[in-house]
């Protein structure tokens, strides 16, 4: 809108307006762009001689935001428990009030627009109703411990089984990172293969799915791995069963796609053995065994990758997370949200999750979400009683 200007009546018979580009409002009228930014200029005159004009343009208008991901990864933390839990239940308020928010633009706003805390909680939803439920649901224990802070990853590979069937395809579709790593890795492995190891692990899971062979198997383990690693989820140690050995040389080895191709489809067990037993490098993740990776010492906690569910942990140590990205016959795909949780799992423990590179390729806004709940206490002094006055003590 364009303002009325204020006590104006009728121009200078002076001024020649109609031969200028100039115009004097006396009334409010919409301010008409025909599609170009809007540029105005303002001008204060001052007794003393003090001027000021000041040019403003209204702001470029937002770029889209391009589609987000199946599954979103809500981050919320506080430097109290009681605060913790205040901040779940504000932001599932604000979430009921606006149900139309979209949920990848509420995921990056707490993820990168908020400072973080000791006391950290994570949900992961597909939309607005689900996050609102998960809040409410599974809000923060009272009596978390909070991050244990300075902890230690380990990745810890299963032992690929030959007779596994399920399907990486919705992950694959997904996450440009994953689909990047598991195609470098089958393209290398097609000479010593003979097929493409993509055929079985890409096909819709059903219950005529063929199963995957064991060098599959491994490419995918790496593929997630490597993910999490983009992430900035670095392991300090990995180790691997079996044949996932292979998987766990290639990474502490940082092995090119051709190397780990090879590794993963014509090594032995014998032969892990020997590159397992390689040194490390600075910078790198130790490659270590089974038993001296999963020790279970105090501030660590262990990533086990591919089939098979850890054991659960002796008292007081960080429970294991579990990293499963086949989808199963028969059943919903999950291989992105298990990714995300595992993500959640080290950044409530402690660790620090690049979400930009979480985000890659996407464009996403910042949206106003609840701000943080400060727990306001007084410290004033209290006042002393009231004592009493001369003429009292005096009767």
């Amino acid at each position: 809108m364009l303002p009325a200007s204020l006590n104006f009546t009728e121009p200078n018979p002076e001024i020649d307006f109609a031969s200028s580009p100039f115009v004097v409002n006396d009334r409010t009228v919409p301010w008409e762009s025909a599609g170009r930014a809007r540029i105005a200029a303002t001008n204060v005159i001052a007794f003393g001689g003090t001027n000021a004009h000041a040019v403003v343009a209204e702001a470029p208008a937002a770029l889209p935001t391009t589609p987000g991901r199946p599954d979103h990864l809500l981050v919320l933390s506080a430097r109290t428990r009681p605060a913790l839990q205040d901040v779940a239940r504000r932001l599932a308020d604000h979430l009921e009030r606006h149900p139309d928010a979209d949920l990848a633009d509420v995921a990056w706003t707490l993820q990168t627009g908020r400072a973080t805390h000791p006391e950290r909680h994570f949900v992961i939803a597909a939309d607005v109703p689900e996050a609102v439920a998960a809040l409410r649901g599974n809000p923060p224990d009272a009596n978390g411990p909070g991050h244990t802070g300075g902890q230690r990853t380990v990745f810890l590979f299963a032992d690929p089984g030959g007779d596994r069937t399920g399907s990486v395809a919705a992950i694959h579709g997904t996450d440009q990172e994953f689909r990047a790593h598991l195609d470098e890795i089958a393209e290398a492995a097609y000479p010593h293969l003979g097929h493409d190891l993509r055929r079985a692990l890409l096909a819709a899971p059903g219950p005529e799915s063929t199963p995957a062979g064991p060098a599959a198997h491994l490419a995918v383990q790496y593929a997630t791995a490597r993910l999490l690693m983009s992430w900035g989820l670095h392991p300090d140690a990995v180790a691997g069963h079996g044949r996932g050995a292979h998987c766990a040389a290639a990474i502490a080895a940082e092995l090119s796609p051709a190397d780990t191709a090879r590794l993963f489809v014509t090594l032995t067990g014998a032969d892990a053995d020997v590159v397992a037993g390689a040194p490390g490098r600075p910078g790198r993740p130790v490659l270590r065994d089974v038993e001296a990776a999963s020790d279970g010492a105090p501030g660590q906690i262990v990533v086990h990758i591919g089939a098979g569910r850890p054991a659960a942990p002796a008292t007081g140590l960080v429970e294991p997370v579990h990293v499963d990205v086949l989808d199963e016959p028969g059943r919903p795909p999950t291989g992105f949200r298990t990714v995300l949780a595992a993500a959640g799992r080290l950044w409530a423990a402690g660790a620090t999750v690049d979400f930009a590179a979480l985000h890659s390729g996407d464009r996403r806004r910042r949206l106003c979400l609840p701000t943080y709940p400060f727990e306001r206490r007084p410290y004033l002094v209290p006042r002393p009683p009231t004592s009493p006055s001369y003429g009292e003590r005096l009767s």
